[in-house]
């Protein structure tokens, strides 16, 4: 079974995935982690010298140049969303095929563009004010505007995404985990 977990950021997608592998012996796949080993590829760093030359360093990238390029411009987002997102999904697609038979937990801010077919999908959420306050205390150099900005693009994402199940994480993990063990009650896991 491969089971997409999705949701903005804050909203508590790691802890639901690593719960799933530790708990229901879930192998757990990161797009973030793997979108981090396509940003150090050859191919990636040509696209942003060519069309973002100013978030380029010696032989990596400014992270507050490319966090204000991704969080404040709306149209540079999607313009590296449509690039890394198929790379991405090619790689999760590379893993899945070579772990066939075996229950695997995705966890992304979005499927859509990733392309990839899933058993189930999970959408996790909490209250905006929530989010933002989880985030500021993770991300402590990062301004109220990049944070806002970001949240703001995730939400639109949400729109094009369907689910079948939901939680509105704004509680303790435990609680988080109950609501866990209920959904893949409905699914058939124990």
């Amino acid at each position: 079974m491969i089971i997409g977990v999705y949701g903005p950021i804050g909203a508590g997608k790691s802890t639901l995935c690593h719960y799933l592998a530790e708990n229901y012996h879930y192998h757990y796949l990161s797009a973030d982690q793997i979108a981090q080993t396509i940003m150090a590829s050859k191919a990636t760093m040509d696209f942003f010298a060519k069309h973002y030359p100013q978030v380029i360093t010696e032989q990596s990238y400014d992270k507050t140049q490319l966090r204000q390029l991704l969080f404040i411009n709306q149209n540079a987002n999607e313009k590296i969303r449509d690039f890394l997102w198929p790379l991405v999904g090619n790689k999760i697609k590379e893993i899945i095929t070579a772990r066939q038979n075996q229950n695997i937990v995705i966890e992304a801010v979005a499927f859509k563009n990733l392309k990839i077919v899933l058993d189930y999908k999970i959408f996790i959420t909490a209250p905006p004010e929530i989010l933002f306050k989880r985030v500021k205390e993770r991300n402590t150099t990062w301004t109220t505007e990049e944070i806002n900005s970001l949240l703001a693009i995730q939400e639109e994402l949400f729109t094009r995404e369907k689910y079948d199940f939901k939680i509105i994480n704004n509680t303790f993990e435990q609680e988080l985990c109950n609501e866990i063990d209920q959904i893949m009650v409905k699914m058939g896991r124990k």
